[in-house]
């Protein structure tokens, strides 16, 4: 697929982002009660994240920190700096959120996007609309099915031996379902797996792939690995969707999965230009698990082979490449644990 180019949103000098790299700012917004008259402008900390365009940027919003403002207004600034309307997307996890999200947008649009609006979404909307129109190079016909989890439920309990228990039938789903998520194919999930379960749920996944295609048909963790697959193995479909998509901005970051994130990075691209924001503290738990656990070695390197990374957290930005490594969950902890 093929996209009109589009005014892109402001950059600095050439020279300037490569004698530095790409970056990742970090802004943060504190919860804090607000006055009517505080309701109708922006505190320095959301005008900072509302202006940053100059690379990606995650934000780091408490509770009633206005976080979802800070998007609908970077929404209206891109768009009044130039972008075109159509050209900005914005991903957030529920149809409630992305409808209230869309409203608030198109009330501080007010005409400025002309004939073309924002895209606003959830996850599985961006991926259906990609599959609507990439179709056929994902082996998929036109008009295809989506399966809930009772359709694939259906499909496990009909590859499993007769009588297999209901739980049972239900753990093996989720067990395709958590290699969908990791964005992981039957092939790949059969050379990740290191229990004999594991083993066995991906050869179901295999099984259960062939039905759904016979059916032509995706579940829903396929409308985010299916876009990943073919994002990520074809650079002029990549290429295409960055120019479909100039600026990404997306909500409650935290609770994104690995396959969603990685959907993110190739549609972002190496031009980064995209608004992250992260609601909420994280436990304790969340960073004994994310940084204490898999993926201690990366924890362990930041504060000890790079020094230099503990200064550029206080400083408020980060290379991108030091910390992409990390899960979306375990960049935040990391960052939390930096800056404390």
């Amino acid at each position: 697929s093929s996209a009109p180019t589009s005014t892109a949103p402001p950059q600095p000098p050439r020279a300037a982002r490569a004698a530095r790299g790409l970056m990742l700012h970090v802004a943060r917004i504190a919860s804090r009660p607000r006055s009517e008259a505080s309701r109708m402008s922006l505190n320095p900390a959301q005008r900072e994240a509302v202006a940053w365009t100059d690379g990606p940027l995650l934000v780091l919003a408490g509770a009633g920190s206005g976080k979802t403002r800070v998007i609908t207004e970077k929404i209206a600034r891109l768009v009044r700096d130039g972008l075109r309307a159509d050209r900005v997307c914005a991903i957030t996890f529920t149809n409630k959120a992305a409808r209230e999200m869309r409203e608030r947008a198109t009330r501080l649009l007010k005409g400025h996007g002309g004939e073309h609006e924002p895209q606003i979404s959830t996850f599985h909307s961006l991926g259906l609309r990609f599959l609507q129109i990439e179709h056929a190079r994902t082996g998929l016909r036109r008009g295809f099915s989506i399966f809930d989890s009772d359709d694939s439920l259906a499909i496990v309990k009909d590859l499993l031996p007769a009588g297999t228990k209901a739980d049972v039938l239900e753990r093996m789903r989720q067990l395709v379902s958590k290699a969908k998520n990791e964005g992981l194919d039957p092939a790949q999930a059969l050379e990740a797996a290191s229990s004999p379960r594991e083993i066995e749920a991906a050869e179901v996944y295999a099984q259960y792939q062939r039905r759904l295609g016979a059916f032509n048909a995706v579940d829903f963790d396929d409308l985010i690995r299916l876009p990943l697959a073919l994002l990520e193995g074809d650079g002029g479909v990549a290429e295409a969707w960055r120019e479909r998509i100039r600026y990404l901005l997306v909500d409650e970051y935290q609770d994104t999965n690995r396959a969603q994130y990685r959907l993110l990075k190739a549609l972002a691209g190496p031009r980064g230009a995209f608004t992250a924001v992260n609601c909420g503290s994280l436990p304790d738990t969340l960073l004994e698990d994310e940084l204490f656990g898999h993926e201690r070695g990366a924890y362990t390197d930041a504060r000890s082979a790079r020094p230099g990374l503990l200064r550029q957290a206080h400083g408020g930005t980060l290379l991108l490449d030091e910390v992409d490594s990390l899960s979306p969950r375990a960049q935040v902890a990391l960052l939390r644990v930096l800056q404390d």
